[in-house]
């Protein structure tokens, strides 16, 4: 009998101690996300590289102090809602090029996936790979939103590389374009 009070001590010692790392993991995440800046209006974008549809790379040190960005995520190639969004960005070409801006697509999908999606759709704005939504992750990371086919998120980011405006959504494709470009008229 003793020997049974001993082990359910030992185990509940173990337990203890096992619980008193949770916490302490627990404590250090918070803290780190604490301490993540939340990329969010009058943020400085991230600077990242990733490759677009061509397998060139795209880096953002390129863009930041030469052109307004329009960063936008988006789900799967094959997602009617992606289908109509990116649709409608490139149906936008004229007013985004005389407002001087770049336009760029993200996603999850290979290099090969991205360029046969842009050459299906005649896209005209370059699309980018981050398969392991590492990008995503770093624009995304103090979301609310878990599951990311389903978040649709727009960056509007100007030639200094401030976040002027953001849209996030599940459904909601048009407001992504439409406030994106009240958001430009009012700035420039």
């Amino acid at each position: 009998m003793e020997e049974k009070i001993c082990n359910k001590e030992k185990t509940s010692s173990e337990l203890f101690s096992e619980l008193e790392v949770l916490i302490q993991k627990r404590k250090s995440s918070m803290h780190e996300y604490l301490n993540n800046e939340i990329i969010e209006k009058g943020s400085l974008v991230p600077f990242f590289e990733l490759p677009d549809e061509n397998g060139n790379i795209f880096d953002m040190r390129d863009i930041v102090g030469a052109k307004n960005l329009i960063i936008f995520f988006y789900a799967k190639n094959d997602d009617l809602l992606s289908i109509q969004q990116v649709c409608r960005f490139r149906d936008k070409k004229i007013f985004f090029e005389n407002a001087d801006i770049l336009v760029v697509g993200i996603n999850n999908e290979t290099v090969e996936q991205n360029k046969e999606f842009s050459t299906k759709h005649d896209l005209n704005f370059k699309l980018l790979s981050d398969i392991d939504n590492d990008i995503r992750n770093l624009f995304e990371e103090n979301t609310f939103y878990l599951d990311y086919s389903k978040l649709r998120s727009t960056f509007v980011i100007d030639m200094f590389g401030y976040v002027i405006h953001v849209v996030k959504s599940t459904d909601q494709i048009n407001r992504h374009i439409d406030e994106s470009i009240e958001m430009l008229i009012e700035e420039f």
